[in-house]
């Protein structure tokens, strides 16, 4: 007879074994069911709450106590410092490493049994990975369920806590990859800063090839597209220190300050269809700066935490390149492209070179002789009188930075310049000759400058006989640097008031200088310079008159 079946009278009955196993199989589903919708409730409430580890592992130590009820449990992984850490539930972390310290590298479902306690550990992985194990430890002859079912459950929730914890790894990736972006780039040479950046970007995204193309300066100070290559890691080619010749002469060709689209690059770059292109903003959104353009692996695309690396470096290069061309820029309006790629090297040039300080420094003033002619005759057409000061201004700020000079300021038709500053390394009569040598190109190019094409207007005038420049020259002591609200570099002192009495002086194309400036002239290069005088003027504020000298060049 079928052990399941029992015979009374004529009819057999059906023992309850079998529904007694249904039921208990239900119910042990149910038992795992709430465990996981327990636990993922708890953890999404410290996501919420935004808990550290610890505080968290102590609230799933509580769920998984109220459904398992263990004795002891552990749970190891690795903290937001991402160092590999034994978490203790019911036994401190010392006695359960002596007693049981195999459990923490199990590599599957293991059981061990010790006096008193049944223990069962699991290791915890995500995609293959193994961040952790978990394990508990039962009071002998306790448990209610099989072995199968025990690591059943636990399974259940290792599920749960196994995306938790990648997603602290992750976070704690994120921000050490941030961290280390931006140490990076904050080099004060900005080459060395995206090469040291994109290596770090090409350590950890499997990138196959990268293009970076951003916007620098000549050293004249004109824009120019620069740009970046990277293979399978290493780097092809660079606009700098290894160019690829035919790139080079496609971007010549287009207008100044912009950038060629995709479609122009596919020549010297190749452009797959899963290739992310990232434009790099200025400080206003429509002006690009740059771009990037990234192929992923052959075959392969990027996944979601590769993006998000990939914009966080984009951001970060973004604002490291509007950070430096804003800083660029403010040293520009004084400095020469070669003293402000200087300064921009050193971290501390601000106090270093900038903050104001008493110095001998020299004086050049330059003012255009005529000009209320120009102005009178070009005031109807505003947009004439404009071009003719950019011109003009132009071609003498030129002039001074190639001397080493640095420009104060520009009111009108009116420029000063100070030579010493920013670094004020050459001596007098170094100084000297380069105002000297300012001086008379300054006077040679206003000449060429009003006979332009472009001054055919003026030319026709009865005034433009007298058009010509009166320059001051002086060596003297200043209080100089950069003050103010705005931080402009600017001098003051009286040295600075005569220098303004020579050119109130100067005639049509004269250079006077003080007694000062013809002296170490002439000893710097004997012969060479003549000067007549001395002559004098009055003085606005004080009862000596100015001596000075008139180069005869």
């Amino acid at each position: 007879m079928n052990a399941n079946v029992l015979s009374w009278g004529r009819h057999p009955m059906i023992t309850r074994q079998p529904v007694d196993r249904q039921a208990a199989k239900i119910a042990f589903y149910e038992r795992k069911f709430a465990l996981s919708q327990d636990l993922d409730a708890v953890l999404e409430q410290c996501f919420k709450e935004r808990k550290d580890l610890a505080s968290a592992v102590e609230v799933v130590f509580t769920c998984l106590a109220r459904h398992l009820a263990p004795q002891v449990m552990f749970l190891r992984t690795f903290n937001e410092e991402l160092t590999m850490t034994t978490y203790t539930w019911g036994i401190v972390f010392e006695v359960l490493a002596r007693s049981q310290g195999a459990l923490f590298q199990v590599a599957k479902p293991t059981r061990q049994t010790t006096p008193g306690l049944d223990w069962f550990a699991i290791p915890l992985d995500m995609a293959g990975e193994t961040v952790g194990a978990m394990g508990m430890g039962f009071v002998t002859g306790s448990l209610t369920v099989s072995e199968r079912e025990m690591f059943e459950l636990m399974d259940a929730a290792a599920e749960e806590l196994d995306s938790y914890f990648y997603a602290i790894q992750d976070n704690r990736r994120k921000h050490e990859f941030i961290m280390e972006i931006q140490r990076t780039l904050a080099s004060r040479n900005l080459t060395t800063a995206i090469s040291g950046a994109t290596e770090i970007l090409l350590r950890t995204v499997p990138i196959q090839d990268l293009l970076l193309l951003y916007l620098d300066e000549d050293a004249a100070g004109r824009p120019r597209p620069l740009y970046t290559i990277f293979r399978d890691g290493h780097k092809l080619f660079d606009a700098e220190t290894n160019p690829l010749p035919l790139l080079d002469e496609m971007l010549q060709a287009f207008v100044p300050g912009t950038l060629p689209e995709n479609s122009a690059l596919e020549p010297f770059f190749p452009l797959l269809p899963t290739a992310e292109t990232i434009p790099l903003y200025g400080a206003v959104e429509p002006y690009r700066i740059g771009r990037l353009i990234i192929n992923p692996q052959e075959g392969a695309a990027f996944s979601i935490f590769s993006r998000e690396l990939l914009q966080v470096f984009a951001e970060s290069l973004r604002q490291r390149l509007v950070d430096f061309n804003r800083e660029k820029t403010l040293l520009r309006h004084n400095f020469s492209p070669e003293a402000t790629s200087r300064l921009l090297e050193l971290r501390d040039y601000k106090t270093r070179y900038l903050a104001s300080r008493t110095a001998e420094i020299g004086l050049l003033i330059v003012d255009i002789c005529g000009f209320s002619h120009i102005s009178e005759m070009l005031m109807p057409h505003p947009e004439r009188l404009s071009a003719f000061i950019d011109g003009w201004s132009a071609g003498v700020l030129d002039l001074i930075f190639r001397e080493g000079g640095a420009l104060d300021k520009m009111v009108g038709d009116s420029l000063v310049a100070l030579f010493g500053p920013p670094f004020y390394e050459q001596s007098v009569q170094q100084t000297v000759a380069g105002m000297v040598r300012t001086a008379l190109a300054i006077r040679s190019f206003s000449r060429e400058f009003f006979r332009s094409p472009e001054n055919r207007d003026l030319q026709a005038q009865p005034f433009f006989k007298d058009l010509g420049v009166a320059i001051g020259l002086n060596h003297c002591q200043v209080h100089v640097g950069m003050v103010g609200p705005t931080r402009a570099l600017s001098a003051m002192g009286g040295g600075m008031t005569d220098t303004l009495r020579l050119v109130d002086t100067a005639r049509h194309d004269e250079i006077l200088v003080t007694p000062v400036v013809k002296e170490h002239a002439e000893k710097i290069q004997p012969g060479l310079w003549k000067f007549h005088g001395p002559d004098a003027v009055a003085r606005k504020f004080r009862r000596e008159p100015l001596t000075y000298y008139r180069l005869a060049l």
